[in-house]
């Protein structure tokens, strides 16, 4: 059993507050904990309007499984984020 620890690094374009950006946080964080039953927090950037980290925890039987899930989640964020993600990394435990 592995532990994978997500790091995601995210810009908003459509934002146009803090207000906004938090509202977007709130629903995906909602859908990703729902979805693909995850830990979900912010971790940086809490004071941009444009910008934020998510930090994501899970468990995955071996390492192929977790980078699959991480695929998925990825996948998932870049048909949901109002914005790209610009950087991710995946540390296993």
């Amino acid at each position: 059993m592995r532990v994978a620890l997500l790091r995601i690094e995210m810009h908003f374009f459509e934002t146009r507050s803090l207000k906004d950006k938090r509202s977007a946080l709130a629903r995906l964080r909602a859908e990703l904990r729902k979805r693909f039953n995850v830990s979900v927090t912010e971790l940086d950037h809490q004071d941009l309007w444009q910008r934020a980290t998510f930090g994501l925890a899970f468990f995955a039987p071996h390492a192929d499984a977790a980078r699959a899930e991480e695929e998925k989640i990825l996948r998932f964020l870049e048909s949901r984020l109002p914005g790209e993600i610009v950087e991710h990394t995946l540390e296993l435990c």
